[in-house]
C-alpha cells in the first residue's frame, strides 16, 4: 500500500462531557480542538484542513465499538432510548481515568487517511484515534478500551492493516482472559437485552450478556418502527430481524480477505447480513473477522 497521509490536532477533553455529568459515551466523545487540524501526507506540504482553538468536535473512535449506553431510535417512531450491559461500566472507568489528570486532559486527536474528506463519517462525527496525556503518561484511548475488554473491535474500509493487528492483539488478550465483554458476549441475536437508559448509574452490577453493539442497533431501529421501544417490555420478533437485516445494503469482507484484496489479490466476497447471521439467528463470524465498506 502506497503510504497515507495524516489529519491530526492538539486538543482537550473535558471529563464532564461523559456521562453521567454530560452525554457522551465511551467510544464517541466531544474534545474541545487546541489548534486547527493539519493533514501532511508523503510528497505533499502540510496545510491546515479546518477548524481552530476552541471548537468543539466530535470524535468516534476509531476501530473500537463500546456497549451501548442511551441507543436513540435509528428510524421513525421514537420510543425509549435503551442500554446494552457494559455500557456504564466503559464509560465510568474512561472516566476514572481522566480524572487522575485533576482536570481537562491534554490531548491529541489523529486520523491516517488519503484525503481529509474522509475523516467525517455520515453523521458528521470525525472518525480517528485519541491519545492522552495523564499526567506525563501518555495513553491511546482506543487501545486502552479494547485492552481492558471495555469495547469489542470493528474495522471498516479505510481501516489501517497494522493498526487493526494492533487492534485485534489487544481484544485477543482481553478475550483469553473474559475481560468485560468478552465473559458476556453472545452469539446469536434471538434475545433482546436492551435496557432502559438511566440518567445516574445505581451502583448495581453493569455486568450482563449483551448482543454485539452493531446488531443490538438494529434491533432498537426494529422495534422502534414497529412502536415496540416504548413498552417497557418490548415484544421482539428475531425473525423480523432477520428479515429486516436480509433488506439492508450494508456489505462487509472477511478480514482476512480484505487483506489479500490490499496486497494486491482478487477482488474478496462481499457480505451481507445474511451470510454474517444465519437462519437461526446464530452470528457465523466473530465481529473482529468482518471489515464493513463504510464508515
Amino acid at each position: 500500500m502506497a503510504a497515507r497521509g495524516m489529519l491530526e490536532a492538539p486538543c482537550l477533553l473535558h471529563p464532564e462531557v461523559l456521562w453521567p455529568a454530560g452525554s457522551c459515551d465511551a467510544d464517541t466523545l466531544r474534545v474541545e480542538l487546541a489548534g486547527p487540524l493539519r493533514f501532511r501526507a508523503p510528497g505533499r506540504a502540510a496545510r491546515r484542513w479546518r477548524g481552530g482553538a476552541g471548537e468543539a468536535v466530535v470524535l468516534r473512535l476509531e476501530d473500537v465499538d463500546a456497549p451501548e449506553l442511551h441507543a436513540p431510535a435509528l428510524v421513525a417512531g421514537g420510543g425509549r432510548r435503551r442500554r446494552q450491559h457494559g455500557g456504564e461500566r466503559a464509560v465510568l472507568e474512561l472516566g476514572r481515568l481522566l480524572a487522575l489528570a485533576g482536570g481537562p486532559v491534554r490531548g491529541r486527536v489523529s486520523s491516517r487517511l488519503d484525503d481529509p474528506g474522509e475523516a467525517m463519517d455520515c453523521y458528521g462525527r470525525l472518525v480517528g484515534y485519541l491519545r492522552v496525556w495523564i499526567g506525563r503518561r501518555p495513553v491511546d484511548v482506543n487501545r486502552w478500551l479494547l485492552g481492558r475488554g471495555l469495547a469489542l473491535p470493528c474495522f471498516y474500509a479505510a481501516s489501517e492493516p497494522a493498526a487493526v493487528a494492533r487492534a485485534l492483539a489487544l481484544a485477543g488478550e482481553a478475550r483469553a482472559a473474559r475481560r468485560g465483554v468478552w465473559r458476556w458476549l453472545e452469539g446469536d441475536v434471538r434475545r433482546f437485552r436492551g435496557l432502559l437508559a438511566r440518567a445516574e448509574p445505581e451502583g448495581s452490577s453493569d455486568a450482563g450478556p449483551l448482543a454485539w453493539p452493531k446488531l443490538f442497533r438494529r434491533q432498537c431501529a426494529l422495534l422502534a418502527k414497529g412502536g415496540e421501544l416504548a413498552r417497557a417490555r418490548p415484544r421482539y420478533d428475531w425473525r423480523a430481524l432477520l428479515e429486516a437485516l436480509a433488506r439492508s445494503e450494508e456489505r462487509a469482507v472477511e478480514r482476512e480477505a480484505w487483506l489479500r484484496e490490499l496486497r494486491g489479490g482478487e477482488r474478496a466476497r462481499r457480505l451481507g447480513w445474511p451470510e454474517i447471521v444465519d437462519g437461526r439467528g446464530e452470528l457465523t463470524i466473530a465481529p473482529g473477522d468482518v471489515v464493513w465498506e463504510e464508515k
